[in-house]
Formats: structure tokens, C-alpha cells, sequence
């Protein structure tokens, strides 16, 4: 068995969402290391998150949010057509406390793909609050047409300022997070693909990094 991660770092920053969400002090960054925030719900679905194969945990300070996999895994050998896809959407519920807003700007991607010489893998995924009519999408593909591609990778994908949105003040928010990996042998057969979203040790498979701002209801 191959031993690789993949990580999803969402950095969060903060965000008013219509008009009912109040005024928000941007420059505010609170210590919120005291305050009432806690995951009170999780739900999960699709192929490679089967039931009871992820968990979340949130920090002590309330920073990040560790999201676990157990079986998140694509691998063209396990299909005679030589193409694998799995699935994994994913829901946070979290208690915003009165006077506070959160945001997402940021997500990182680690992970490990192994990519014969005309293979291809791929990443792909979606991220927003419930409820939005907008999120922010990603994509990332790994293959060469006459080198292997082996590595762990590091990926950033940074919102800009003008496509933050906010949550409502004082409001629970719901992070949605859908995603998909892609393994695709060589049109030649000669090898597999893989890439795989694993937890072997204390690395968690997605993180959630949170920033926050207070605000005015």
C-alpha cells in the first residue's frame, strides 16, 4: 500500500453576505481563542468517503478546522477501462457566536500523485457557505507525455480581495467543500495511476485555517 496525503487548507478571512450582515470591522482580527465556536455538525458523501471514514476537529484557538480521511483514494488499476474517480462532499456545521463574521480566502492543497508517462490525475474542487449562489472553484491536473510524475505537491489557491464573501453576523455557518480526485492510465497500458487523500499519522487530509472579524448585527 502506497502511503501518500493530500491536504485542503482553507484560510478564512471575513465577509458580509447581503444585507443582513450587518457591519463588519475588517481591521478587527479578535482573539477568539475564549469565544463559543465549535463544530456541531459534520456530513459527508461519495465514493471516497464512505460512512464513518472522515472526521473534523476544531482548534483550541479556533483557527483551523483538521478534517480526517480514511479511504479517499483514485486508482486506475482498480478499473479495467483504466480510469478512476471518486468523490467527497463535505459539510461543516459551526457556531458563530453574536458579533462575530467569517470568511473564506484561501485554500491549500498537499498531496502525492504517481503519474506513468501518459497518465493523468486531477483535482477538483468547490467551496462555499450554504446557501450562497457563488462559490470558488479549483482545478489541478498532474501528467506528462514522456515523464513520470512523482511528487508531493503544495498548492495555493488565494481569492481575491473583490470575490470574499462574508458570512452574516452572528450567524452559524455551514462550509461546503465538494470534491473529486481523477487517476487515468496511459492510452499504451503501460503502468497506473494514483493519487490518493490519506491520514497515516497526525496530518489531517483537509484543513480549514480561519480568520475572523467582528461585526455589528
Amino acid at each position: 500500500m502506497k502511503t501518500t496525503k493530500l491536504a485542503l487548507a482553507v484560510i478564512g478571512g471575513l465577509m458580509t453576505f447581503g444585507s443582513s450582515a450587518g457591519v463588519i470591522d475588517f481591521n478587527s482580527n479578535p482573539d477568539v481563542s475564549d469565544r463559543d465556536i465549535y463544530i456541531y455538525g459534520m456530513a459527508h458523501g461519495g465514493t471516497g468517503c464512505p460512512a464513518d471514514s472522515v472526521s473534523a476537529v476544531m482548534a483550541a484557538d479556533h483557527q483551523t478546522i483538521s478534517v480526517f480521511f480514511d479511504e479517499y483514494l483514485a486508482d486506475s488499476s482498480a478499473s479495467s477501462r483504466g480510469r478512476d474517480r471518486k468523490t467527497c462532499n463535505i459539510g461543516l456545521s459551526v457556531k458563530v457566536p453574536h458579533g462575530l463574521s467569517v470568511a473564506l480566502i484561501e485554500m491549500d492543497y498537499r498531496g502525492f500523485v504517481d503519474v506513468p508517462p501518459g497518465g493523468y490525475a486531477s483535482l477538483d474542487a468547490s467551496y462555499f457557505f450554504a446557501g450562497q449562489t457563488v462559490g470558488r472553484n479549483y482545478h489541478r491536473e498532474w501528467g506528462s507525455a514522456n515523464e513520470p510524475v512523482v511528487q508531493d505537491f503544495v498548492e495555493d489557491d488565494s481569492f481575491n480581495v473583490g470575490a470574499i464573501v462574508w458570512s452574516p453576523c452572528g450567524t452559524d455557518a455551514i462550509l461546503r467543500a465538494n470534491t473529486s480526485i481523477r487517476a487515468n492510465k496511459p492510452r499504451s497500458g503501460d503502468g497506473d495511476t494514483f493519487i490518493q487523500v490519506d491520514t497515516i499519522d497526525i496530518s489531517s487530509g483537509m484543513v480549514y485555517q480561519l480568520q475572523w472579524a467582528e461585526c455589528t448585527e
